[in-house]
């Protein structure tokens, strides 16, 4: 609503802590009073261009409040204020930070009588000033991406600013047609991109006319179906302004297809969602609504040698705070479709509520969880740790994990089965496996293969497999201490490589039915503040999993504790060995000593059925207590050569050094002849 803007104008702003680098985000957009003009060009950049994503490149314009002219060619400030007063312009001026008085630098800032929505008129008014007002303006000024640095020089600043309505009249311009990143003010006052709000069904939306000072909303926006177009009808101008149309109507109608082999495929995103279809021909003609023979040759003819795509390769899903509206990229050379998704909206503005939850949830270890959360909402394609939270029910576990997924809800899922035939989640942000609801304990290999692969394969009902770059997190939720089964002898040491944070949350002192709406609710604002912050200090070098991941306790507990059936039947072997190896009477005794055991004894000790005694001897060569080598007849004593297993360097260490000799017989053991294993046989 422009009433607001009387006595105020909006403004990009970005502090200065990062002056030197030119190519900056601009954290915000406000709405900067007359009054606080002076105070704004002291301690911030700024510029009265608004920026798509708040980055600063000509291309992603959206609209300016003003002007904002750079002076160092010799002109003073005396002559520059004569120009103005003369036009009877509104302006605010501050010095250069290398002004003096041998060479007057200044920024001259000149407000719009209303904003400018394309940048074909911002243009045209930047050619007005220079033309009319500084025609030795650097042509360098007109760019669309300019912002100025702040000057805190104090003692230089010069008052010469006239607060009275605007300065300079955009009117007339190049044209009252307005681009995809046109804003409107809703009758709430809320502000929304016009081409993100929803017109099916031939639904009009009240709105207050960007094009005149308008005190009601006296126009309403609207889509034609016949003009495949935007428009904004306003009763007061009397006048309808059309969203500027860059394409013929052919290949306007046809954005949503694509040639592919003999057919024709209806590609596009629902409610955020990607989805794509083949349709055939006869369906592509029935909705671009081409009936005669010649329209259809014409709409044919124009996919086949504009649309066409040669092959379908990948489909790429990443998230994107910056975005107001999701959308998706086809590369024809490659295949590869890269659908980028936008992040939850802003509702409330409550970034205390969202601290004191982490410090309650996770207390020692909350810094940690806004590094990770901030990766991942401001990356793609980096490597994070798996999130292991344990704990009774009702302690918070699916609340934190809810709204970590309702920051890119479409990029999110709760995972039943991992290892079934289909994996939809594959081709998510983030994945929540829920063991309540799995009913069983994900293995250790899948949650490796998850987070280590840089592509997967996605399987889907009635769709064909189709690959898509892994850009998977896991926060795995379980009751059980233990919960999933990981590698004893791979328990992590350095905080730079560890994948697991394992955390064991505790129960509320207090319980609240809303939490988890509350924090979803305050998530967005969330999310574009604190984490952006937070993410723009990180130093990500040097972790194998982007940040530091603490090793807690419970992770040790994990390590220590994880032990399979066949890795407590090798258990059992071992203690069993190391407590008979000096025992003479031992009945293979003789054979350890010569370092051998037969294999028979592993089938007489490993006395659980359901263990694949195979599987256990190999567990016990990977520690090193068996030899590498396949069983065989290697060794005949007591007149017996059963085929065995050499043993390995963990129990040769611990063999007796001397072999008591029974009827021994010159290097003989009942009469037959011992193997020497560097021990000291008589």
């Amino acid at each position: 609503m422009n009433t607001s803007r009387k006595n105020s104008i909006e403004l990009s702003i970005k502090d200065k802590n990062i002056i030197g680098n030119q190519n900056v985000n601009f954290r915000e957009v406000k709405a900067v009073k007359y009054t606080d003009l002076e105070n704004t060009f002291r301690t911030c950049n700024y510029s009265p261009i608004q920026w798509k994503g708040n980055y600063r490149n000509e291309d992603n314009f959206i609209s300016a409040t003003g002007f904002v002219i750079d002076i160092d060619n010799g002109l003073t400030i005396q002559e520059s204020e004569t120009v103005l007063n003369q036009q009877n312009l509104n302006y605010a001026l501050i010095t250069s930070k290398s002004h003096s008085e041998a060479l007057h630098k200044f920024h001259v800032l000149l407000p719009f009588s209303r904003k400018v929505y394309t940048i074909e008129n911002y243009k045209a008014v930047a050619t007005r000033i220079k033309t009319e007002l500084f025609p030795a303006l650097d042509t360098n000024t007109m760019d669309a991406a300019r912002f100025m640095y702040g000057s805190n020089i104090t003692s230089l600043y010069s008052d010469h600013f006239r607060g009275v309505n605007y300065a300079v009249d955009t009117v007339p311009l190049v044209s009252d047609a307005w681009n995809d990143n046109f804003q409107v003010t809703l009758a709430d006052s809320s502000v929304e991109t016009a081409v993100n709000i929803n017109l099916d069904n031939g639904k009009t939306v009240p709105v207050y006319c960007p094009f005149h000072d308008d005190n009601s909303p006296s126009a309403f926006l609207g889509y034609s179906e016949n003009s495949f177009n935007h428009y904004i009808r306003c009763s007061a101008c009397g006048r309808t302004y059309w969203k500027v149309q860059t394409k013929d109507i052919v290949a306007l109608k046809s954005e949503r297809f694509w040639s592919y082999g003999t057919s024709v495929y209806e590609a596009g995103l629902v409610g955020d969602v990607f989805s794509i279809e083949n349709i055939g021909d006869k369906k592509y003609y029935v909705k671009v609504g081409a009936s005669t023979k010649e329209q259809k040759e014409e709409y044919y003819d124009y996919l086949v040698n504009n649309r066409h795509v040669h092959r379908l390769n990948r489909i790429d899903n990443i998230g994107d705070v910056s975005l107001d509206a999701s959308t998706y990229e086809f590369d024809r050379v490659t295949g590869n479709i890269t659908v980028r998704v936008k992040a939850l909206p802003v509702n409330v503005k409550d970034n205390d509520f969202v601290e004191n939850y982490l410090s309650s949830v996770f207390g020692p270890y909350k810094t940690f969880m806004k590094e990770w959360l901030a990766v991942y909402s401001y990356t793609n394609y980096l490597k994070l740790p798996t999130l292991i939270l344990t704990g009774e029910r009702g302690v918070g576990k699916n609340t934190f994990a809810e709204a970590i997924q309702a920051i890119f809800p479409v990029l999110s899922e709760t995972a039943k089965d991992l290892d079934g035939n289909f994996n939809p989640f594959a081709e998510k942000k983030l994945l929540v496996i829920d063991e309540s609801a799995s009913n069983g304990k994900v293995q250790y290999q899948l949650l490796k293969k998850f987070s280590g692969q840089k592509f997967l394969e996605v399987n889907k009902k009635y769709l064909p497999q189709y690959q898509v770059q892994n850009n998977l997190n896991i926060i795995f939720l379980s009751n059980d201490e233990l919960p999933i089964y990981v590698e004893r002898d791979e328990i992590p040491t350095d905080e730079r490589n560890n994948q697991f944070f394992v955390y064991r949350l505790q129960p509320h002192s207090t319980f609240d039915a809303d939490l988890q709406q509350k924090l979803i609710d305050r998530m967005g604002h969330y999310v574009r503040t604190e984490l952006k912050d937070i993410f723009s200090t990180l130093n990500m070098t040097g972790f194998r999993y982007t940040i530091a991941v603490p090793i807690t306790d419970e992770e040790k507990k994990l390590f220590n504790n994880s032990v399979t059936d066949i890795e407590s039947e090798a258990d059992k072997v071992v203690d069993y060995v190391e407590s008979n190896i000096t025992n003479p009477s031992w009945y293979c005794y003789d054979f350890a000593v010569a370092g051998y055991l037969p294999s028979a004894f592993f089938h007489d000790i490993i006395s659980n059925y359901r263990v694949n005694k195979i599987k256990v001897i190999q567990n016990l060569q990977k520690r090193g207590y068996i030899a590498n080598e396949k069983a065989g007849k290697y060794i005949q004593i007591n007149g017996k050569r059963p085929c065995s297993y050499k043993l390995g360097q963990v129990w040769l260490s611990i063999v007796p050094k001397k072999v008591p000799m029974r009827n021994a017989g010159n290097g003989q053991v009942d009469g037959q002849t011992v193997l020497e294993m560097g021990n000291d046989t008589p």
